[in-house]
């Protein structure tokens, strides 16, 4: 019977003494192309061989050896046929079926290996998902498993464009850095996107049958390796969706078996599962990291119990109030860390949000601050509530600032009673002064007879003392209409020189009575403003007053008015008493009096206040300089043709 064997793939072993015997069975293996060894009588020992070994049955014995009293097993590899003359037909049975015997013991070993390296790279990866060598450990038993040199794994994250590197072993940087710069990331997307979505794992001659182009290319894939080096792809699956692949360089030319190619396929997929379970753990960690960042970030004590009342998430200001570290805090129970006075399980707000949504009160903490506290149930499912999340916020200033805002609205409101039953007063007292200013002129006028000089002193007095409590009442009045904002200006275009040289005028016989100088400098331009004439008038008089008031007998009081820019200056300069530097900050203050002015008494003190908030109203400004014993200068300014909206300014 004629058999084919194949090539000569095996061993094959003659165990005889007898010459013919040796070479018949040499010439049948020869025509099945297997050469064989001869066993001579020197033969002491079967151990180590492998193949097929064909015995002498009429001279084993005389050799010493007793092949038949081994029997052929699986490990030992060596199957033994046993002729006593050579037959053709028993030897080419025998050599193909030692050869089908190698080729699934070969199958079996490769299984078995395929199996340890499988098992290897799983036991790495059912490493806790924090531990961040468990993907590195599983790639270097992939490594040592299948032979590879180097090796490079990209990830394709989902929610991001194209592939990047998970992980590297053995490429030089200078590899690296030669791939991003050459758009190498790019071609290995072009792989990916193209190839390893339909083919789990390709080799580089199937590679270059697919896709010709990529030999251009293919130098990116055996990862630097050179010539004749190999390269080995294989896709990384999660849930059948391409996660990634794996790039396996060789630095010679590889050859796979089918067993190997299906092994790196499942391996894919537990692969392309853990690196998908690693980038959602990372994100869940920094999701985690960044919540605790702003949290602890957050002046609000925040944090989570559970149905037991036991504390088992915080923040730092938590711990801060407890003055314990944070790894404390946790784990204890809510109520002893708070100082809310309610035990966790009889606690009314924690009923109320469980039943309600959301509950609040505010307590008086242990450090003697007030807080409020928030209360909402953090739920597992549509029902079932796993806890309660509490927000403590301090509230000691907000309150402290209620309080203030109370007082001062009282304030307001006080200072409103105040100034209506001032301005009511004072419109009562203007009437009867009215009258007896009235009464007292018709007297010094002598309608009603002549009066005798003691009867012409005392009126006078009468007079003076009426006009004067009259412009104190009528001082009062306007800074009451100033607060309130009810003083509107009538404004109309002046001409300050005359306003000016008329109210001196007014003021000339006072100013003789004290043996006071009054002179008036006029400007060579002209000085015309938009004004109110009685309000401007007012502040005159009030400068004008003091000055004729504080400057003794013999001094002078001279008044300039000039032009300055868009501005009309008025100047008093009088030769009086002066003021004190540290008194001159005061001057325009309400109801004060400074230096001399308060030593002699007399006034309200809202002169020189109405005076500013005057020219303010009209968009000036006033101004003091003065030296004690030497005199002082009042000056204001108004604004050249500047046209007020009174009430608005006044207001605004």
């Amino acid at each position: 019977m004629e058999m084919s064997m194949g090539s000569a793939d095996m061993n094959a072993w003659i165990l005889s003494e007898r010459q013919d015997f040796v070479d018949g069975v040499s010439s049948i293996l020869r025509e099945h192309g297997v050469d064989a060894v001869w066993l001579g009588p020197e033969t002491r020992s079967l151990t180590g061989l492998k193949g097929l070994l064909i015995v002498d049955g009429e001279a084993a014995h005389a050799s010493g050896l007793h092949p038949g009293a081994e029997e052929p097993g699986a490990d030992r590899g060596l199957e033994i046929l046993t002729l006593r003359k050579p037959e053709a037909s028993a030897i080419a049975l025998a050599a193909e079926y030692t050869r089908t015997c190698a080729a699934l013991r070969q199958e079996l070993d490769g299984y078995k290996s395929t199996r340890l390296a499988i098992g290897a790279v799983v036991r790495a990866l059912n490493r806790p998902l924090s531990d961040a060598d468990a993907i590195p450990t599983a790639l270097g038993e992939l490594m040592e498993r299948f032979r590879c040199r180097r090796l490079l794994m990209l990830s394709a994250e989902e929610g991001r464009r194209g592939l990047s590197v998970f992980y590297q072993r053995n490429l030089s940087d200078r590899f690296l850095a030669d791939v991003a710069a050459h758009g190498g990331l790019a071609v290995m997307d072009r792989v990916f996107a193209e190839i390893l979505c339909v083919v789990d794992v390709i080799e580089r001659d199937i590679l270059l049958r697919l896709d010709p182009a990529a030999g251009d290319w293919s130098r990116l894939l055996d990862l630097g390796g050179g010539e004749g080096s190999d390269f080995l792809l294989f896709t990384l699956k999660s849930n059948r969706r391409p996660v990634g692949m794996v790039i396996m360089g060789y630095d010679h030319e590889s050859s796979w078996s089918s067993q190997e190619k299906e092994s790196l396929s499942l391996l894919g997929m537990q692969l392309g599962l853990a690196l998908e379970n690693l980038q959602l753990f990372s994100r869940v960690q920094a999701a985690r990291r960044e919540w605790e960042a702003t949290v602890d970030s957050m002046r609000d004590m925040v944090f989570f119990a559970n149905p037991e009342g036991i504390i088992q998430r915080a923040n730092a200001a938590l711990a801060e109030y407890a003055g314990l570290p944070l790894t404390d805090v946790v784990g204890r129970r809510c109520s002893d860390v708070m100082s809310c006075g309610q035990r966790f399980e009889a606690c009314p707000y924690r009923r109320g949000a469980l039943m309600e949504g959301m509950a609040g009160f505010e307590m008086q903490g242990g450090d003697n601050r007030s807080y409020r506290i928030l209360i909402t149930p953090y739920r597992m499912g549509a029902d079932q509530a796993a806890g309660t999340v509490h927000l403590a916020s301090d509230i000691t200033e907000e309150k402290q600032r209620l309080l203030l805002e109370e007082d001062k609205r009282q304030l307001l409101e006080l200072d409103s009673l105040k100034n209506r039953f001032m301005a009511s007063v004072s419109h009562e007292l203007k009437t009867p002064l009215n009258a007896v200013i009235g009464f007292s002129e018709i007297l010094l006028a002598g309608t009603y007879g002549a009066v005798n000089e003691k009867q012409q002193r005392y009126l006078e007095n009468i007079h003076t003392s009426g006009k004067h409590l009259l412009a104190l009442i009528s001082d009062i009045l306007d800074y009451m209409r100033l607060e309130a904002d009810e003083l509107s200006l009538q404004t109309e275009e002046l001409d300050m020189d005359e306003l000016v040289g008329s109210t001196l005028e007014l003021m000339r016989q006072e100013a003789d009575r004290g043996g006071v100088r009054l002179t008036l400098h006029r400007d060579a331009l002209p000085c015309r403003v938009t004004a109110d004439r009685r309000r401007v008038r007012q502040v005159l008089f009030n400068l004008l007053s003091n000055a004729l008031k504080f400057t003794p007998e013999g001094g002078s009081v001279e008044v300039r008015a000039y032009r300055e820019g868009d501005r009309v200056v008025v100047e008093v300069e009088d030769t009086g008493v002066g003021i004190a530097p540290q008194d001159q900050g005061k001057l325009f203050n309400e109801f004060t009096q400074v230096g001399e002015g308060a030593r002699r008494g007399g006034g309200a003190g809202l002169g020189l206040a109405l005076s500013r908030r005057l020219v303010e109203l009209h968009g000036g400004s006033i101004r003091v300089e003065s030296e004690p014993g030497r005199g002082s200068t009042f000056s204001f300014t108004l604004p050249v043709y500047h046209a007020v909206d009174a009430r608005k300014r006044g207001r605004s």
